[in-house]
């Protein structure tokens, strides 16, 4: 008999990854959805993962060893490795929610048009306490916004429909040092329709190892450099057309439960702070009648935002 395929494909890659790994494993094999295969791509560790991942007998983990190739060729490979309908990704020493694969599997199930969808999602740190919120914004047309400031995915959340992804040709790019999601994204947006589900469905920890850790300021370099490369090739005004009066207050500021504490999840403000960051990269590249037009819709969705918060967070 033919093995069927899995409807879901998780990749997790995996070097030095240490104490978080054995939760974020244990998250992905408690999910309520269950046909998915999880490719655990150990990429040259030295410390005790490969034994970790040996330990977890599950039928449906796929380990692949390899000598240390980078996380970008070793993203790759477990592209290549996926035979689901869908592919999903984790990190090593994050936590995906219980219910996060059902969610987002109905979501591409019932949206044919979208191809790729991620999550908001929590912080936490070390000792997995949660201690804030990402505020994902929802729409399609604010997230295609959004990428001309910045990645609009927590990279863990993302789950992409394989025949859009591979059939495609979209791969990581070797060129995008620590960047590699972002600029997968700006290219695959042409593809189809992005979303991000409003529920908490992912917790991404914040600790002294992870990659913005380690390389946060070369981060907001290369991210600078593909926000301008995407400028160029793009019509600009339409980035800033009319957004119309319902839309200016279409996202609301709530707060979700989540391990029995309350977390603020401020996607109002998040609304406010995409058009003041396109006000800012408009201003440098020369365009101020745009940046202009960016800073009355910012004052349009929140003028107390603004008031409280100003220029701080109109930078990428």
């Amino acid at each position: 008999m033919v093995k069927q395929s899995p409807k879901l494909s998780v990749i997790l890659p995996v070097h030095n990854a240490g104490s978080f790994l054995i939760e974020a494993i244990e998250s992905i094999l408690h999910q309520t959805f269950t046909d998915f295969e999880l490719i655990i791509i150990n990429d040259g560790s030295t410390d005790d993962s490969g034994n970790i991942i040996g330990e977890f007998q599950d039928p449906r983990i796929k380990a692949i060893t390899q000598e240390n190739k980078g996380l970008r060729a070793t993203l790759n490979i477990g592209l290549a490795a996926a035979s689901g309908a869908y592919i999903a990704r984790m990190d090593q020493d994050d936590i995906s929610l219980p219910d996060r694969f059902e969610k987002q599997v109905a979501f591409l199930d019932a949206h044919p048009d979208y191809v790729l969808v991620g999550a908001t999602y929590g912080y936490i740190d070390e000792q997995s306490n949660i201690t804030g919120s990402f505020p994902a914004l929802l729409d399609d047309e604010d997230i295609k916004r959004e990428l001309f400031t910045k990645s609009p995915f927590g990279h863990g959340t993302i789950m992409a429909r394989t025949e859009s992804l591979k059939g495609g040709g979209y791969t990581y790019s070797n060129e995008a040092v620590h960047m590699e999601d972002y600029e997968l994204w700006i290219r695959f947006s042409v593809a189809g329709k992005y979303a991000n589900l409003p529920e908490i469905l992912y917790l991404w920890r914040r600790s002294s190892t992870n990659t913005t850790s380690k390389h946060g300021r070369l981060q907001l370099h290369k991210g600078y450099e593909l926000q301008i490369k995407t400028f160029n090739h793009f019509d600009l005004p339409s980035l800033v057309q009319w957004l119309g009066w319902k839309n200016a207050r279409k996202y609301r500021n709530t707060s979700i439960e989540i391990g029995g504490k309350r977390v603020d999840v401020r996607r109002h403000d998040a609304h406010c702070s995409l058009y003041l960051n396109l006000a800012w990269l408009f201003f440098h590249r020369g365009n101020f009648g745009l940046s202009i037009r960016a800073i009355f819709y910012a004052i349009l969705i929140s003028p107390v935002y603004i008031m409280k918060f100003g220029w701080k967070y109109g930078k990428p």
